[in-house]
């Protein structure tokens, strides 16, 4: 059977319902797609399926659940054919919260950064991803 997406991490994406889901391609086949499951117990038999259809990159935001859930995440590589590739070990999030407030972003003077842009650290062990809600010129 084909290789796993590896390097999973799944991170509360800011707004207290969203995670974003982010993983490394397997290394022994190039999918057509991805499914991304997820779940509010670390049970792949009970996760669901989040995407409608094949995700074509790297990344994902999952959306509904609510404050105070932590989200489980598994992906796995689909072929063109259909068939699937080891599903990835699993990512937890951390507890899901709303955040609010003032991002500074370093960059060269002049520089544009869009609206709908997201961008991740890491706190601790949660990866939090953040979503611009305006466009913006580093000054």
């Amino acid at each position: 059977m084909p290789g796993a997406p590896t390097a999973v991490l799944c991170g509360n994406y800011g707004d207290g319902r969203s995670v974003a889901v982010s993983w490394t391609p397997p290394g022994d086949w190039t999918p057509a797609g991805y499914d991304v499951y997820a779940a509010t117990e670390n049970d792949l038999d009970e996760a669901t399926r989040r995407n409608t259809h094949l995700v074509p990159r790297e990344t994902f935001i999952v959306q509904g659940f609510n404050d105070g859930d932590v989200v489980y995440a598994w992906v796995v590589g689909i072929a063109a054919d259909g068939s699937e590739g080891d599903y990835s070990a699993v990512s937890r999030s951390g507890t899901m919260a709303r955040v609010t407030g003032t991002m500074t972003i370093d960059g060269p003077v002049g520089d544009n950064v869009a609206s709908g842009r997201t961008f991740s650290c890491k706190v601790g062990n949660d990866l939090i991803a953040f979503r611009t809600t305006a466009a913006a010129t580093i000054t």
